[in-house]
């Protein structure tokens, strides 16, 4: 199958489907609450939940986030919203928990949280206003004249990107929660809402379970294979298999 016609099926599996699925991690700051929550609100196709550090409550008026989000506090009920969630919002990334991230470490609700999605492979996105030496904040409140104190900070950074989490500036935060679903393929890639679509190939691929896990439909194609402890997922789960997926 082309990569159109797979592209086109999956933009009408999305559209007829439920909301995407966002865990919002509020951390010590509040560099552009305002501006970040009026952009967050817009996005009326996403199911926010978010949970908030220890010291958040002292720092940010949590009524602007309850307008837009579900609070989650359980530990269990944290770890079930992570692997629900489409991706995750750290709309305060700073210094302490940037650093804390690139290190492995996880002490508070927080950091273990982003600790936790970053092993999943969960897509993170951080705003860097309130760490990032080079914001306009900095540079008006001269807090990057040490370059050796910011050699330090932009190391982390590319140990957290290299991790998975992404941190951007506060303009390319709505363009980056777009481009989370209009950059979507389809080679082998999980697709939400209980449906599976494999693609076509000239050379035999087994189908794992871990592909098909959580989906009550798989499309297969004439050249896929079921490993067997697919094939007693399926049976186990009465998952429905389509085969041979026209053109």
């Amino acid at each position: 199958m082309d990569e159109y016609k797979i592209k086109k099926i999956i933009e009408k599996i999305l559209s007829e489907h439920s909301k995407k699925k966002a865990l919002i991690i509020i951390t010590g700051g509040n560099m552009y609450s305002n501006e970040i929550f009026e952009i967050l609100e817009k996005k009326k196709d996403i199911k926010f939940e978010y949970i908030e550090s220890e010291n958040s409550t002292k720092i940010i008026d949590i009524e602007k986030i309850d307008n837009i989000a579900t609070k989650i506090d359980n530990i269990e009920k944290i770890e079930e919203s992570i692997q629900e969630s489409d991706f995750l919002i750290v709309p305060f990334l700073t210094r302490n928990t940037l650093s804390k991230v690139a290190l492995g470490i996880a002490d508070t609700k927080a950091t273990t949280s982003i600790q936790l999605a970053l092993m999943m492979g969960k897509k993170v996105i951080s705003l860097d206003a309130s760490w990032n030496p080079e914001s306009e904040v900095a540079k008006l409140k001269k807090l990057n004249v040490n370059q050796a104190y910011n050699k330090m900070l932009f190391s982390y950074k590319e140990k957290v990107e290299e991790l998975g989490m992404k941190s951007i500036a506060i303009y390319d935060l709505e363009k980056e929660i777009d481009e989370i679903y209009i950059n979507r393929t389809c080679s082998k890639e999980e697709v939400k809402n209980n449906i599976a679509i494999v693609e076509d190939s000239s050379q035999s691929q087994y189908i794992t379970c871990e592909d098909i896990v959580g989906k009550d439909k798989i499309y297969l194609s004439k050249n896929q294979k079921l490993t067997d402890l697919a094939k007693e997922y399926i049976l186990d789960k009465n998952v429905k298999i389509i085969d041979n997926l026209k053109k």
